[in-house]
């Protein structure tokens, strides 16, 4: 079964984009909780405060309406003392999205409420939630049954194909260092399966990675300013999808 990256589509969705403020991120350690991978610790019904801009100047060229997307993005911009994490599984989602989503099944996770206001005019909405995914794809793969492709870092020529060659993250990269450092050859996970079964998994900040089902089912919905691709760096199995 394909998986496939969920982000917004630029194409719609690009105007408007969310901030958080060095102020709200140090007052519950935010970034560095996310990328730790850890739950936020927050009190029940607490709110997380962001601020929404438009990229453009209004001079009448805009054409997006604030608070219409379903998906919006979180952007940083060091002028304005505002940050964002890279290496956490984050995504901003109205709260519709947010009940398209509870259908299927996703790792350990949370939500967290917004509220984001509007830079401009101070108009705000509470229809927003922060969707973490805890820890990484690494915690939940089974190193063991994945397939690894070598091949020369010059000019990326194939040079073999292995399965089952490391039992842990940490045979892999010392294995991976090694090679690279000998004769320049990088090896590659082409096929990671998993310890679980889910229907979402990690991506990156602003990225879910959504399997077959998921997206054929968000294209009939009318969800606003998102859009997904298949994903192509690795397969994705999920353990009841592993066959030797």
């Amino acid at each position: 079964m394909n998986f496939y990256e969920l982000k917004t589509d630029r194409r719609s969705n690009s105007e408007w984009n969310c901030f958080l403020s060095n102020e709200e991120n140090q007052k519950y350690n935010i970034i560095e909780s996310l990328e730790a991978g850890s739950k936020l610790q927050l009190s029940n019904g607490e709110l997380l405060t962001m601020n929404l801009r438009n990229s453009l100047k209004d001079d009448g060229t805009r054409k997006e309406i604030p608070f219409e997307a379903d998906l919006i993005n979180w952007f940083d911009d060091i002028s304005l003392n505002t940050y964002k994490t890279f290496a956490a599984s984050v995504i901003i989602i109205s709260s519709k999205f947010k009940e398209f989503l509870s259908k299927f099944t996703l790792p350990n996770h949370s939500y967290y409420n917004l509220r984001i206001i509007n830079a401009e005019n101070e108009s705000n909405t509470t229809n927003y939630f922060m969707l973490h995914i805890h820890g990484n794809i690494s915690d939940f793969t089974d190193f063991s049954k994945c397939e690894y492709t070598y091949t020369k870092w010059e000019n990326d020529s194939f040079i073999k194909l292995e399965k089952g060659s490391f039992n842990s993250l940490e045979q892999f990269q010392i294995a991976e260092k090694e090679a690279f450092e000998n004769d320049k050859t990088q090896i590659k996970i082409s096929s990671r399966v998993l310890t679980g079964n889910f229907d979402i998994v990690w991506g990156f900040t602003n990225c879910l990675r959504v399997n077959e089902q998921v997206d054929w089912q968000l294209k009939n919905m009318e969800l606003k300013g998102i859009k997904t691709k298949i994903f192509k760096d690795y397969h994705i199995i999920n353990k009841s999808d592993y066959s030797i």
